[in-house]
């Protein structure tokens, strides 16, 4: 299975100045800039990249296989500020996790609104983080941008295609970011980031990225979100 992780590369390219396929640099301002948060860590294979979403006052969604290295190790980024976390919990059989936030969310930012609705095929969803340009050099990685993909088809009840075909999409430093649904001037999320697919295409990005749908876990969330609370 391809994870959209970095890993070991990031050690030498967190900080550089290109991101998600096929995007644009978000609005300063905007929704997916108030929202969406860069997450660095260590494990044992290195440094690491991925992105998260934040759904509540000290609580950020990402994709489990983030989750790694411990607490200490790991720092969200509001902007170019970190923060350390206070802890993290991880679904055991699917790829969404929480971080709950050591401090309170800084001026600029606010929870996300999340999509309660349905999706369909062909919809357009809006894509974000804070990963690489170029998946043959692994150039770019550190400034978020967004990008607008549509839906190939759903994965069961839980997850999500889009279609990443044309060059835009998804890649290894995306993950755990958002996948938002249009409506109208506002942005409502849907999806958090987890894998390429399928698991027999080329390493390159190109082809589709699959999304937990948060929804089918909004149980789970809840239930979490306390937990990390006591």
């Amino acid at each position: 299975m391809k994870l959209f992780i970095l890993g070991f590369l990031m050690a030498q390219s967190v900080f550089a100045r290109e991101v998600i396929i096929g995007g644009e640099p978000v609005l300063p301002n905007g929704q997916i800039a108030q929202t969406t948060v860069m997450i660095t860590g260590k494990s044992n294979a290195g440094e690491f990249i991925c992105t998260g979403t934040i759904i509540d006052e000290d609580i950020v969604v990402t994709a489990a296989h983030c989750l790694k290295g411990g607490a200490a190790n790991m720092r969200v980024f509001f902007g170019k500020k970190p923060r350390s976390i206070d802890g993290y919990i991880r679904e055991k059989y699917a790829d969404i996790g929480l971080i709950r936030l050591r401090d309170a969310l800084p001026p600029g930012f606010r929870p996300a609104k999340i999509l309660s609705g349905s999706l369909r095929v062909g919809e357009s969803a809006i894509l974000a983080g804070f990963g690489i340009t170029n998946a043959k050099t692994g150039a770019g990685a550190g400034v978020l941008r967004e990008v607008e993909v549509k839906i190939q088809a759903a994965l069961g009840e839980t997850e999500i295609l889009v279609d990443q075909s044309n060059g835009k999409g998804a890649c290894h430093g995306d993950s755990g970011g958002p996948a938002f649904a249009i409506n109208g001037n506002q942005l409502l999320l849907w999806g958090v980031t987890s894998r390429a697919y399928s698991e027999m295409a080329v390493d390159d990005c190109a082809h589709g990225a699959v999304y937990t749908r948060i929804n089918a876990y909004y149980s789970w969330i809840q239930d979490s979100i306390q937990a990390l609370r006591l």
